[in-house]
């Protein structure tokens, strides 16, 4: 709040704890000290940036002492965001995953997370209250306490989180990011990134060595250092998110349909959060024959088809995985070819194809392709 109301001559060391005994009139908030990311200057033109400065100045000043021990931040001027150790505590841990039953890393940290783009592949985030917001892509899930402006950073699927501070437990909706089957849930999820990159070990040593304040700035970029990478990653999606299902050829061990994807497959541009999905999306159904329960060779599928993707992109793009739960089968989402498949493509236009560049190319995109999925499968299947 404003610092000091020369009009009613009421300052901060007057005020009184009870908020009615303030004047109503100038009682102004700047920022809430537990959100690093809120900015003074976002609130003034340039033509008030002297008044911000002095503001600005006025508030650093304030804030040099822990206002809860007494204990110094700043030892000079500087706009860094600084907590102190003793008074903001930070923490790590786990729980159970209700979907995979492993352990789920969480971060407890004494700050309102106000980011809106995921630190890893940046996207945009999901909002699903005021307190709770996810990556659809990373699995990593944002739960804030409004009564205490902290956050609790959760990397994985669980159904409800506490507080560390009061102790109140908030239920967490991750009704359709489960496919209801255990194992393919586990693939799905340890696609997204290894848990091992987050060094909880190491965390907890950066932790006991804080000295008398943190950067919370900092704090964010260790917990991520090991995890950024901007990629799509295939993800499960409830079966009623496609409509215009219609077969459009079948096979020994599978039959294709096309569909609109309402939602769309994520879309993914570096550098920017951007736009998460891309709607009423054109894509492919590779229904599996005999499917209804999920196999070794199922899973070993499409993780093989993931990895490959990952490795090389001339094979067509995963998105998904569904459920059609009239037949009980399981389907892959796939990206839609608008122009066929190779050998419609080379009926149609093989005259104007030229040697030179595009024939040579095209066999040289299937080779490469045919080369890394056979090296993946070899892989996989010797696990």
């Amino acid at each position: 709040m404003k610092l000091d109301c020369n009009k009613h001559e009421i300052s901060r060391t007057k005020e009184s704890q009870n908020i009615q005994e303030c004047c109503t009139n100038c009682l102004e908030v700047l920022f809430f000290k537990q959100i690093p990311g809120y900015r003074i200057i976002h609130h003034y033109t340039f033509s008030d940036y002297p008044e911000y400065i002095s503001i600005y100045n006025n508030v650093i000043e304030s804030e040099k002492n822990c206002k809860l021990c007494g204990k110094p931040l700043y030892e000079f001027m500087s706009t860094d965001f600084k907590l102190c150790s003793d008074c903001y505590r930070i923490s790590s841990g786990g729980i159970e995953s209700i979907l995979t039953k492993e352990l789920i890393p969480i971060f407890y940290l004494p700050w309102w997370d106000d980011c809106y783009g995921c630190r890893v592949c940046n996207l945009n985030l999901k909002l699903t209250s005021d307190c709770q917001k996810y990556c659809s892509n990373c699995y990593i899930f944002y739960i804030g306490c409004r009564y205490c402006l902290t956050t609790n950073v959760i990397f994985g699927l669980i159904d409800q989180s506490q507080c560390k501070k009061c102790r109140r437990v908030t239920l967490i909706d991750s009704t359709n990011l489960s496919s209801g089957n255990s194992d393919l849930d586990k693939l799905i999820h340890n696609l997204r990134f290894d848990i091992k990159n987050l060094k909880i070990d190491e965390f907890a040593d950066k932790i006991k060595n804080l000295g008398n304040y943190f950067k919370p700035d900092e704090i964010i970029s260790f917990i991520y250092q090991n995890l950024r990478k901007l990629e799509i990653i295939m993800e499960w999606i409830p079966y009623y998110q496609f409509t215009n299902v219609k077969k459009i050829a079948e096979g020994g061990f599978s039959n294709i349909y096309r569909a609109i994807w309402l939602d769309g497959p994520q879309n993914l541009i570096a550098g920017d959060h951007n736009e998460s999905r891309n709607k009423n999306e054109t894509v492919i159904l590779k229904r599996f024959k005999n499917s209804q329960d999920i196999s070794k060779d199922f899973l070993n599928e499409l993780k093989s088809i993931q990895s490959c993707y990952k490795i090389n992109h001339h094979i067509i793009q995963p998105y998904a995985v569904t459920k059609d739960p009239d037949l009980e089968s399981y389907m892959l989402v796939m990206q839609y070819a608008s122009r066929g498949d190779l050998h419609s493509y080379l009926q149609n236009d093989f005259t104007n194809i030229t040697w030179n560049k595009q024939k040579l190319y095209i066999l040289w995109q299937i080779s490469e392709g045919y080369l890394y999925f056979e090296f993946i499968i070899f892989i996989i299947v010797n696990l």
